[in-house]
């Protein structure tokens, strides 16, 4: 009964996060200086980064591509969350189902089309940061993403 509690902090222990990426890449964060491993333990990144420390310190992208801004090749890091977004706000009363006019006896069933709500971008030219930009609001829907 003792192992019980024991193997829940293991399990927890192996959730991703900073101190996970950390340890996974250990040599390599110490080979930094003190400030930046500060500043990636608290997972802030700064001009300059390299991709691996805005991987520390940001984890895994959920889409990277490539831009063409002012004749200079960027790669672009996109971190999202997704967000569902109700269709049709009346749930009863006098509009129809999905927020069309009508009459409604009852509960009308909600939809919604979940968005890769974009919270966090970052780029890179010729693998440094070179800017970076907090709650934007792009919305794509999921199933519209490019590949």
């Amino acid at each position: 009964m003792r192992l019980l509690p024991l193997l829940f902090l293991v399990v927890l222990s192996g959730c991703g996060g900073i101190s996970s990426r950390i340890k996974a890449h250990e040599r390599e964060f110490a080979s930094y200086p003190p400030e930046t491993q500060a500043q990636i333990q608290s997972g802030r990144i700064d001009r300059g980064f390299t991709e691996d420390m805005v991987y520390l310190a940001r984890g895994e992208a959920s889409d990277k591509s490539q831009i063409e801004r002012n004749g200079r090749k960027l790669t672009v890091w996109r971190y999202a969350k997704p967000t569902p977004t109700p269709v049709g706000a009346s749930t009863s009363g006098l509009a129809g189902g999905y927020g069309y006019p009508g009459i409604a006896t009852g509960p009308m069933p909600q939809s919604s089309v979940v968005y890769e709500r974009s919270y966090f971008k970052v780029e890179f030219e010729h693998g440094k940061v070179v800017g970076w930009d907090q709650d934007i609001q792009e919305d794509v829907p999921r199933d519209a993403k490019a590949p």
